[in-house]
């Protein structure tokens, strides 16, 4: 029940939102209600603009909020936050905070603090703070503060600070750098 009202106030919240920097009459409010609402199928909840769920994954096209039992996964986002029991993933966007317990997967953007108590992967872009349990990962991009258990790696790029138990590993082209601290 405080997931069903959790959910029907961000939808009307979004929905106003949207007719605030528009132009469109007040009466298309029940329209991107009912658009914007976070609909669940099975222990599965889809939406539009994120959400909602106690029991199992969400999955959205542009996430602004998503809070899951089990994986978080968008398309789009310009997430405050996103947090999962199990995985987050973005594909393209913004998160301020991208939080989960078994990885969090980043493609190409932008973000303030990824955290796992797994792995933590950032594929492309600018990532401020980014903190794993076991790997933390980078391919292509630069972090102020990167910190994991075990390894902490960057394909191409740099990051100001590194921190790994195991090793701190940087390849930039045919160059590879060890660091154990």
């Amino acid at each position: 029940m405080k997931t069903l009202l959790a959910n029907l106030v961000f939808s009307i919240s979004i929905s106003f939102l949207i007719l605030l920097f528009s132009k469109l009459p007040i009466y298309f409010v029940p329209i991107f209600i009912v658009l914007s609402f976070p609909w669940k199928i099975g222990k599965d909840t889809y939406s539009l603009f994120g959400g909602f769920n106690e029991e199992g994954s969400i999955y959205s096209f542009l996430s602004i909020i998503q809070i899951a039992q089990k994986d978080a996964k968008s398309l789009l986002s310009l997430s405050i936050t996103q947090r999962a029991e199990r995985r987050c993933k973005t594909i393209i966007g913004i998160n301020l905070e991208q939080i989960a317990v078994k990885s969090a997967e980043h493609c190409l953007g932008f973000s303030l603090k990824q955290e796992a108590k797994f792995n933590c992967r950032f594929w492309f872009g600018f990532i401020l703070k980014q903190k794993a349990g076991r790997n933390a990962g980078i391919l292509i991009g630069i972090c102020l503060k990167q910190e994991a258990e075990k390894r902490a790696y960057i394909g191409f790029g740099k990051a100001i600070k590194q921190k790994a138990d195991k090793a701190a590993i940087t390849w930039n082209g045919a160059k590879r750098i060890l660091k154990k601290n």
